[in-house]
């Protein structure tokens, strides 16, 4: 079993798109999966020392 980290508004189907598409352009690149117009991640593929590499991408991409 597992918890996925969603992010985006289904409502807004393009902002779940946009946000993969940049998470998939970073070093190491960043994969999700999209359901429902919402970007899902997964934590257990991430070891503990990569937290901050995810949580620094994910807050460049909120500011833009």
């Amino acid at each position: 079993p597992t918890r996925l980290v969603a992010i985006g508004d289904a409502r807004k189907p393009a902002l779940a798109q946009k946000m993969a598409y940049h998470l998939r352009l970073q070093q190491p690149p960043i994969v999700g999966r999209i359901s429902e117009n919402v970007l899902l991640l997964d934590p257990r593929t991430v070891l503990p020392e990569e937290d901050e590499i995810i949580i620094s991408a994910l807050t460049a991409i909120a500011k833009k």
